[in-house]
């Protein structure tokens, strides 16, 4: 009858309460005792109130008993929960003081290594200002001989023969390779064996030989090879053809590598002039053929042709006077030349004359045998 309890008295009134049921307790059990005493009988019905009333104390002992102890416990709970709250903490806050310590310590080691590495620059830049000093003092030491040297510099110029001596010596190799080249490489030109190159027609339009229709070296490499290693030789060849006589062999060679020999010397201006030289004689060609010439569509081609591709443009020059018949060939002039010794290994287009001993054919060239 006694299972739903009101809310828990505060603990003084539990004592209280204690005291008084123990005191109830007393006074009825020496009621009891002193009504066994004075009769012999009691009534059953009082015997079972006592009972009764025993019980009920006992139980209310009990429930505050059970009360107290689980308001002990949650107490002790709490007090657990907090304690291990303010472990944590303090925890926590001892690995953020470690970790403050740990980066103290790095700061300190940077400052450190800091100073370390200024002092070392520091002193490697003292080195450098002593070094720097020897230097100085070592350059004023022999700055008097640099200032006698600069007074000889000024006082011998570069000469012009100085100046002139690669070209000089690049007209003298020119004049070798020329006199070889009139000695044992003017023999006649075999057919072309290339079918297409051969029966290739006569074009009234432009050249009829490509650009680069000569590398394959057909019929043979001369016109190949002295195009690319040796071009004012194989120019002046052409210039100096029969059919062409726009130059004698040894005048055009001579003026054509000097022209080149000076390209440094005058800064690319007879550069402009030996383009111009070409121009012209590829012009000439243009002529004796019946090509369009002295047009600009013309005059353009063979600039570009001579400023781009100038072994190309000898080499399809060579290629037309050598291999193809123009309507000129019938009338060409006889052209009287000087029976000197040295003068004919120069002249690759053979005098056209036949009074005078040595003398050939015009279009033809020296029977000579290959020295290769």
């Amino acid at each position: 009858g006694c299972a739903y309890l009101a809310p828990e008295p505060p603990e003084s009134n539990r004592v209280q309460m204690k005291k008084a049921a123990l005191n109830v307790l007393a006074f009825l059990a020496g009621v009891s005792g002193l009504a066994v005493e004075q009769r012999p009988a009691v009534a059953p019905g009082l015997l079972a109130q006592e009972d009764a009333a025993a019980h009920v104390a006992s139980s209310l002992l009990e429930v505050s008993d059970t009360a107290v102890q689980g308001r002990q416990e949650r107490v002790e709970n709490m007090l657990s929960a907090e304690q291990a709250a303010l472990l944590s903490q303090e925890q926590a806050l001892e690995s953020i003081a470690a970790q403050q310590a740990s980066l103290a310590q790095q700061q300190q080691a940077l400052k450190e290594r800091e100073a370390k590495v200024e002092e070392e620059i520091s002193q490697k830049l003292a080195g450098l200002d002593a070094s720097f000093a020897q230097v100085s003092a070592s350059s004023q030491s022999g700055s008097s001989l640099e200032a006698g040297l600069e007074t000889l510099k000024k006082w011998h110029p570069k000469t012009y023969l100085e100046m002139a001596l690669p070209p000089l010596i690049y007209l003298g190799l020119v004049v070798v390779a020329g006199w070889i080249y009139g000695r044992h490489f003017t023999y006649p030109f075999p057919e072309i064996q290339n079918p297409e190159l051969k029966e290739r027609p006569f074009s009234m339009d432009d050249f009829t030989f490509g650009l680069f229709d000569a590398f394959s070296c057909d019929p043979d490499k001369r016109i190949f090879c002295c195009s690319c290693f040796c071009l004012p030789i194989r120019w002046a060849d052409t210039a100096s053809s029969p059919k062409i006589n726009f130059m004698a062999f040894l005048p055009g060679l001579m003026l054509f590598a000097t022209l080149i020999s000076l390209i440094n010397l005058t800064y690319g201006a007879t550069f402009l002039a030996a383009l111009a030289l070409g121009v012209l004689n590829r012009q000439r060609i243009r002529n004796i053929y019946g090509l369009p010439h002295k047009t600009c569509a013309s005059c353009t081609t063979d600039t570009a042709t001579w400023l781009f591709c100038s072994p190309c443009a000898v080499m399809q020059e060579a290629m037309q006077v050598e291999f193809v018949e123009s309507s000129l060939d019938a009338t060409v002039p006889q052209m009287v030349q000087m029976n000197h010794p040295i003068m004919d290994k120069f002249s690759t287009a053979p005098p056209t004359t036949g009074n005078l001993a040595g003398t050939l054919p015009a279009g033809q060239r020296k029977a000579n045998q290959s020295c290769c």
